[in-house]
C-alpha cells in the first residue's frame, strides 16, 4: 500500500487546470500512463479538506 499526503493552497478552479495540464499532456498520456497503469491492480483518491486550528503532522498549528 502506498499512502500519499499532499497540500494544495490553490484558488478555486486552479486544481482542475493543473491536474488537465498534466494528465492531458503529452508526457502522461505517451510515456507514463501506458508504463504504469498496467501496474496497478486497484486505486482510490479521496479529496479532504481541513480546518483553521487543525494541527499539523509536525504539532504545528496550521498545515
Amino acid at each position: 500500500m502506498i499512502l500519499e499526503i499532499r497540500r494544495y493552497t490553490l484558488h478555486p478552479g486552479q486544481r482542475e487546470t493543473l491536474k488537465d495540464a498534466l494528465y492531458d499532456g503529452p508526457v502522461w498520456t505517451k510515456e507514463v500512463e501506458p508504463q504504469v497503469m498496467p501496474l496497478i491492480a486497484h486505486y482510490e483518491a479521496s479529496v479532504v479538506e481541513t480546518t483553521q486550528g487543525f494541527e499539523g503532522f509536525r504539532e504545528t498549528p496550521d498545515l
